[in-house]
């Protein structure tokens, strides 16, 4: 379907918010209406619609009806895997902004999310790669409190950016320094194992900033359809060691790796991270792995993750 051109008003804002939407008609309202009401409205909203065969489409053209006065722009998505869908949709978005942030339909923003995320982002030079991410409230399908995310208290870095993401997409804002960071990204034939955790890995691999907030600004909705759901409790880590023996997480950094190789102007520092890392993924030899495994001071955030971690090694699954 081909969506009518949307006209910016004069006084479009600052910050881009970023959505994809694939049959999200249980959920998109409450999204919207928590980004309609934060208490900072200097934003634009772009929302690439993937296909959806419920009524997503119609909730959407029902919300700019009703609100006039945002601009929401609406597109026609790919259509592809998840985490492509919103790097096509970063990659088409021509207007220059200081601040973006990633929003995903079935969630829900408290009201000082982007103010606060943007107040962290202001302190830093907007052409310097800067991320603000957080832990998240976990809320069921009709939006009743079942939980908190992990909350991290080991510092963001490259070295751990290689083997875990720390926040999910759905918390993130960033400047313009680490959005062109990820609109350069030439993705290939590739599905992107995830958009967030990329973004986290090039936002450190450059020597950007990364600021994780412990206490949460948004409402992470678990429900059936979720694509990755929470990564609380002994049976998500039961999961996590599934996916590394079934080879996903090597599959995955292998992904990750070859995108980083191709990266241009890279520190030398990191260039040297990955090259070290690299021989990690591909060699067989489990002395070898184990040495740069230390070498390299790999690490993720919790007891159970680092065991994981090992053990992946140990197994030759990284």
């Amino acid at each position: 379907m081909d969506f009518p051109k949307t006209k910016p008003h004069i006084d479009s804002g600052q910050t881009a918010i970023i959505i994809c939407t694939k049959n999200g008609g249980l959920f998109i309202e409450d999204q919207l209406e928590s980004i309609k009401n934060q208490t900072y409205s200097e934003f634009d909203i772009y929302i690439a619609e993937n296909n959806s065969s419920d009524d997503t489409l119609e909730k959407i053209y029902k919300f700019k009806k009703n609100n006039p006065d945002i601009n929401c722009i609406l597109s026609n998505g790919d259509d592809g895997f998840f985490s492509n869908n919103f790097i096509n949709l970063v990659k088409s978005i021509n207007k220059d902004y200081k601040y973006y942030a990633f929003c995903d339909q079935d969630d829900v923003w408290l009201d000082f999310h982007l103010n606060r995320g943007i107040n962290h982002l202001k302190k830093y030079d907007v052409n310097a790669p800067c991320l603000v991410c957080s832990s998240t409230i976990l809320i069921n399908a009709k939006g009743r409190h079942i939980g908190n995310s992990k909350i991290f208290s080991k510092s963001p870095s490259f070295q751990n950016a290689l083997v875990q993401s720390i926040a999910g997409g759905n918390t993130m804002i960033f400047n313009k320094g680490a959005f062109n960071l990820l609109k350069n990204l030439n993705i290939h034939n590739n599905n992107v194992p995830s958009h967030d955790w990329m973004l986290y890995i090039l936002v450190t691999a450059y020597g950007g900033k990364v600021v994780y907030e412990k206490n949460p600004s948004v409402c992470y909705r678990q429900h059936s359809s979720n694509i990755i759901g929470s990564n609380t409790g002994f049976i998500a880590f039961c999961k996590r060691v599934k996916l590394a023996l079934e080879g996903s997480w090597k599959k995955w950094t292998k992904v990750n790796l070859s995108l980083l190789l191709k990266q241009n102007d890279l520190p030398i520092q990191s260039k040297n991270i990955i090259d070290d890392f690299y021989q990690l993924h591909s060699s067989k030899n489990i002395f070898k792995k184990l040495f740069l495994l230390k070498k390299l001071g790999l690490y993720r955030q919790s007891f159970l993750g680092n065991i994981n971690l090992v053990l992946a090694v140990l197994i030759n699954k990284i």
